[in-house]
């Protein structure tokens, strides 16, 4: 469900969609990636930096982030090791592989030489080269 029909009290000036934003191009560029039950992320590219900025679909929680049962679960998930990687649950919720190998393959084509993710320590060298790697199993 789209964040407008989630909350109409917010205002929402645009929708990106998956075609470049005309104010945005020389600065940023970024790829819908559908096909999955759980979301349809939003990747962006900043050109200056080189660095490639994700929300979700990239984890990288450092060791003892979680404790317990929650430890064994980020684990098992690949939420919580050395690399950023794409946690099973988003893996096993692409129901259109096809669709996401599309959209995977234009972020690989990004010269990335960072990458940034909400839930992990960035990447600061060799982007590209980690995101080929964290990426290889779909």
């Amino acid at each position: 469900m789209a964040v407008v029909a989630r909350r109409p009290d917010l205002r929402i000036d645009r929708d990106l969609g998956d075609a470049p934003v005309p104010e945005w191009r020389r600065d940023l560029d970024h790829v819908q990636v559908p096909g999955n039950r759980i979301t349809t992320e939003t990747v962006f590219f900043h050109r200056n930096s080189g660095t490639a900025i994700f929300a979700d679909l990239l984890q990288q929680f450092p060791a003892g982030w979680f404790r317990g049962w929650r430890a064994v679960v980020a684990r098992l998930d690949l939420m919580a090791t050395p690399r950023p990687e794409v946690p099973r649950k988003f893996r096993l919720a692409f129901r259109d592989q096809g669709v996401a190998r599309a959209a995977v393959a234009r972020i690989l084509d990004w010269p990335s030489q960072r990458v940034v993710m909400a839930h992990g320590t960035p990447v600061l060298c060799e982007g590209q080269a980690e995101l080929r790697r964290a990426f290889a199993w779909l």
